[in-house]
């Protein structure tokens, strides 16, 4: 039946979970079927059943999200639990139907997983270095220390956040904890430049009916002088319905560099929800740069903390959207110490009734002196029923700093079309042009170009789509909060 939230207040303990819909489906009877449907214990590694029993008690002190919270009040709740999770089923994946997300700039530096679980006949590792860890608990556990499989106990928001400015990560983190499989391993050790690019391969089987539901997971630890560029990519295969609930957590040690590219190209009917928590130590820098394609409903949770003096991280994001879609980035980069950077530059292309929401949270705290941030959202709406929210935000208490956020939404400019078809260029492919050159800018950040590619095939498609349609509603909507 049809999910709806409730507006009835929530407290802490077994009444978080209780949560009961005045109608339908609860969001927590959602959270106890996932549970239900989750992989059994039985052949697990004993590292992952620890944690899986450890999230199951944790579960019950968070809240399920709900729209009258301000984390979710832009979410449709009712769309994204309406179909029962149901345990997936990965025994019919072929190499052949992954074989368009295996990029040739990480050709032997690929590993696999599908459904949460690592599959090393379908994964590529012949070209990783001996001395670096990359592959899963399943596979490498006993090469990492017991800080690294301690990072696997780092859960967004568990312990506590502000209601006002958090996520609303806790009870997925939770869930993500007492359901995961298995878990992406990489470990660059102290002074180790890896040349060549690596990628993470996360793949959901999906159904036409139900949707199977999985937990990716990853754990990314950058020892000192350690060089890494990595591309994280969502994929489907099957169906189209599935729901996906991931959890990454990076550490960067000093000095050290993560060049961080996240691909998320899932199914149309898919819902994907992921979660990245990054802390980076003095001299560190994360580079993420993220581009959010696919799915019926997609949100990515991103939080980075800068506690090191001369921490850099850079946060780059494209959302592109058509039809009904909806696509929301929720970050908060937050500034621990003196003398940190931060750059976040957010790109939306919107198009058919679809809605994107745009929540940047730049956070400076008392000691953090010195502080050098930029934060800027940059919307287009390609036609007049698409919807953007868009929500920057600076909560600074030092006094010694340069920061700057903003945020624009427009079309694309008709003098710029004008001149292009005078030229002799078609509509359309004047559109695509000017489209393109809107998220082309930064380029030279995207780590895999050939992950560039399907961001350049996806804004043609729908410039395609959206001179076809051709919406002629009066009914354009910017909600800027």
């Amino acid at each position: 039946g049809p999910v709806t939230d409730t507006d009835e207040a929530v407290g802490g303990g077994e009444e978080a979970v209780a949560v009961t819909a005045q109608a339908g489906v609860s969001v927590s009877a959602w959270f106890e079927a996932a549970l239900e449907a989750a992989v059994p214990d039985t052949g697990l590694p004993p590292q992952v059943v620890e944690k899986r029993s450890e999230g199951k008690t944790l579960l019950p002190d968070h809240n399920v999200p709900q729209r009258k919270q301000e984390a979710w009040r832009f979410n449709n709740i009712q769309t994204m639990f309406a179909i029962e999770p149901s345990t997936p089923d990965s025994s019919s994946v072929s190499s052949d139907a992954l074989a368009p997300y295996m990029y040739a700039e990480t050709a032997g530096a690929t590993a696999v997983f599908v459904d949460g679980v690592f599959r090393p006949e379908l994964s590529d590792l012949g070209s990783v270095p001996d001395n670096v860890v990359f592959g899963a608990v399943s596979s490498v556990g006993d090469r990492l220390s017991e800080t690294h499989l301690g990072m696997l106990d780092e859960l967004p928001e568990v312990k506590g956040s502000d209601h006002r400015t958090n996520q609303g990560a806790a009870a997925f983190a939770a869930l993500n904890q007492a359901c995961f499989v298995d878990s992406a391993c990489i470990y660059v050790p102290d002074g180790v430049q890896v040349e060549q690019p690596v990628e993470v391969l996360f793949v959901s089987t999906a159904s036409t009916s139900a949707r199977p539901t999985s937990y990716p997971r990853a754990i990314i630890a950058m020892g000192k002088d350690a060089e890494l560029s990595l591309v994280q990519s969502y994929a489907t295969v099957g169906g189209d319905k599935h729901f996906t609930n991931g959890l990454t957590v990076v550490a960067i040690d000093e000095n050290a560099k993560l060049d961080h590219f996240y691909v998320q190209d899932v199914a149309a009917g898919a819902t994907h929800y992921d979660a990245l928590i990054a802390n980076v130590s003095s001299g560190g820098e994360h580079k993420f740069c993220t581009t959010l394609l696919g799915g019926e409903q997609s949100r990515l949770n991103c939080d980075v903390h800068l506690n090191g003096d001369g921490a850099r991280a850079e946060v780059v994001s494209v959302l592109v959207t058509d039809n009904r879609q909806m696509a929301d980035f929720h970050s908060s980069i937050s500034h621990h110490v003196e003398n940190t950077t931060s750059f976040q530059q957010q790109r939306n292309i919107l198009g058919g009734r679809s809605d994107v929401v745009f929540r940047g949270r730049i956070k400076v705290d008392q000691e953090a002196q010195n502080t050098d941030s930029e934060q800027l959202c940059r919307s287009l709406l390609l036609t007049d029923r698409a919807k953007i929210t868009v929500m920057p935000s600076l909560e600074i208490i030092a006094d010694q700093v340069v920061c700057t956020h903003g945020a624009t939404v427009a079309d694309l400019s008709a003098d710029e079309l004008f001149y292009l078809q005078s030229r002799g260029l078609t509509p359309e492919l004047a559109r695509a042009l000017l489209t393109k050159g809107f998220v082309r800018e930064f380029a030279d950040r995207f780590t895999c170009k050939d992950a560039l590619g399907q961001l350049d095939d996806k804004i043609e498609k729908l410039v395609k789509e959206v001179r076809n349609k051709a919406n002629k509603s009066k009914y354009n909507t910017y909600t800027s909060v």
